[in-house]
């Protein structure tokens, strides 16, 4: 059965039908069929255009049967060329029909034929579901003669709004195309590793350059589990994946975690995100990404070490006393308190000025920081009084602790090519039997120490609410 009224018309329109009815969307496809329509109604040339985000129209295909230069322009600025009003006409999607042998002729019409330099042409722009122009085909011919009588407008319309359809797939395609390469180019670049893998098999199913870079690239992770990926030789879920945090209990995705963590590969910090999702196939995803922080963590301790440690002799301060004698009252751990100061510093400050008092208390400091160990934590109280904390059960090893520092401040100090003899006095108290807090116990030592300064020196206890000095318990507790 023919569908118009010649067979060569009917076996066309077939044959046009065959080639895109299947939905491929093929450039080369395209070819072709540009070049059946030119022999078809017998135009020198054809070609299509799309649309680019200056609105300005860019040659896509173009077919022209005999050798020789494109004679349609790379690019037209449609809206600038025919202006406001001739544009709006030029985008409704109609048929556009040029002919300068064809008698009367539209302003529209005179300047399309002067943009695309050529005596005849056929226009249908291409519209989205929007009715915003996407695009453009078309035929042309700049021959004096064509071989043809009248133009089939109607089955030209018909031909071209079946094409148009396939270039409008191939336009949606490329643009599909630069939204992903956009997007992959934004992931890759925007400062966060991202990684997702599946929730159940750990399997990673998309990860980003930066990501990857440190793991040997995108292939050596895709398809992997996350896990032996990130640690090698690891073969097993990480103990600290937050995968709990991220379902509820009917096994519905919760909303974002947040962690820090510490890469094993090179001792950077991220500050990661954990969000369950329900990926494209369906399956349950795990989406992590994460932002290097090391430089704000590098920073964090530099501000943590000023808030904690003393600037002028380096040792612990009075706050960091405080927080650590809080958390070992806390957990219940006894611990002595030695507190000591100097017998002779207002005696050097006065004698040789503040600026070798400095010297004196960094020279002290720099002794305590040696006698740090696992037991024993030093700190500078304030002025010219330090505290050395023992975490120890012995009265003996506070006794033995105690006892250094005494002789070592009875000996000759030699600071800033000065020798001074400087003697401390040293009060030690004991958690929990002389107090329940730190300032009871600080309140205790320091009563010891007071003892010690007005008997002129030497180690003194406080002992069940009374003061003895250290030689008294010795021979107590022999």
């Amino acid at each position: 059965m023919n569908l118009f009224n010649d067979e060569k018309t009917s076996e066309y329109w077939v044959q046009t039908l065959d080639k895109l009815e299947d939905g491929n969307v093929d450039s080369q496809v395209l070819y072709e069929v540009l070049n059946e329509m030119c022999v078809f109604f017998d135009f020198e040339y054809s070609f299509t255009y799309h649309v680019n985000h200056d609105e300005a129209l860019i040659l896509d295909a173009y077919y022209k049967p005999a050798t020789g230069s494109s004679l349609t322009p790379e690019m037209i600025d449609a809206k600038k060329e025919l202006g406001e009003a001739l544009f709006q006409a030029f985008k409704g999607g109609k048929l556009i029909s040029c002919n300068t042998k064809g008698g009367r002729t539209t302003p529209l019409d005179d300047r399309l034929l002067e943009l695309f330099h050529t005596k005849v042409l056929l226009l249908l722009p291409i519209l989205d579901e929007n009715s915003q122009l996407v695009g453009l085909i078309g035929m042309g011919d700049r021959r004096e003669v064509r071989r043809t009588g009248e133009l089939n407008k109607q089955l030209a319309f018909s031909i071209l709004v079946l094409v148009a359809n396939h270039v409008k797939l191939l336009i949606n395609q490329r643009r599909m195309q630069q939204t992903e390469e956009a997007l992959k180019t934004v992931l890759d670049n925007m400062g966060v590793d991202i990684y997702v893998n599946d929730f159940y098999t750990h399997e990673v199913l998309y990860v980003n350059k930066s990501m990857a870079a440190p793991y040997g690239g995108v292939n050596a992770m895709i398809g992997k589990q996350c896990y032996s990926s990130l640690y090698k030789g690891k073969r097993q879920q990480c103990d600290f994946c937050p995968q709990k945090q991220l379902l509820d209990e009917e096994g519905n995705p919760t909303k974002i975690y947040s962690w820090d963590y510490m890469r094993e590969l090179d001792g950077s910090w991220f500050r990661v995100l954990s969000v369950a999702v329900n990926w494209e196939d369906g399956r349950t995803a795990h989406i992590v990404s994460s932002i290097d922080i090391t430089e704000d963590k590098q920073v964090e301790e530099k501000i943590r070490k000023i808030a904690e440690r003393d600037p002028l002799t380096g040792l612990a301060n009075r706050r960091m006393f405080m927080e650590q004698t809080r958390e070992l009252i806390d957990n219940k751990e006894e611990f002595y308190l030695i507190f000591f100061d100097l017998m002779k510093f207002k005696e050097i400050n006065d004698n040789y000025g503040h600026r070798m008092g400095d010297e004196v208390l960094k020279t002290i400091g720099y002794f305590l920081q040696g006698q740090v160990s696992e037991e024993c934590t030093c700190y500078r109280f304030g002025g010219d009084e330090f505290i050395v904390v023992v975490r120890d059960r012995s009265k003996a090893v506070a006794v033995k602790t105690a006892k250094k520092l005494d002789k070592r401040s009875r000996s000759i100090w030699s600071i800033k090519e000065q020798e001074m003899n400087l003697g401390f006095s040293i009060g030690i108290a004991k958690f929990p039997e002389d107090g329940k807090t730190s300032d009871e116990v600080l309140k205790a030592a320091d009563e010891a120490m007071y003892e010690s300064k007005r008997s002129g020196g030497g180690i003194y206890f406080y002992n069940e609410g009374k003061i003895a000095s250290v030689d008294w318990i010795t021979n107590l507790l022999t």
